[in-house]
């Protein structure tokens, strides 16, 4: 199971979907390509807020977010929400009072 837990500045990503063999997991894939995506595109964060561990990434903003980065954040979770959606079983989003 991917658990997201998304606050204000806080982004967290964690797990497995485990829906298919290593490397065919479309679930996984998603997730991947969505945050990898969110990830090259913030202009001003610094690498210091940003975690990356084996099934698991956190982003974790502590200045003032500017607009452009929080629309993509809040792009993220809405991303990850549609793909909870539809594999409700696999991944799942909780938002502690989101951007």
């Amino acid at each position: 199971m991917i658990e997201v837990i998304a606050s204000k500045h806080k982004i967290r990503v964690k797990g497995h979907a485990n829906f298919g063999p290593k490397g065919m997991d479309i679930v996984c894939a998603a997730v991947s390509s969505l945050v990898n995506t969110t990830l090259n595109s913030l202009k001003g964060f610094k690498k210091s807020e940003v975690d990356i561990k084996d099934g698991e990434v956190t982003i974790d903003i502590k200045h003032k977010v500017k607009r452009d980065d929080q629309v993509r954040l809040e792009m993220l979770v809405k991303g990850l929400k549609l793909i909870a959606k539809q594999y409700p079983d696999k991944i799942k989003v909780k938002e502690k009072k989101f951007l």
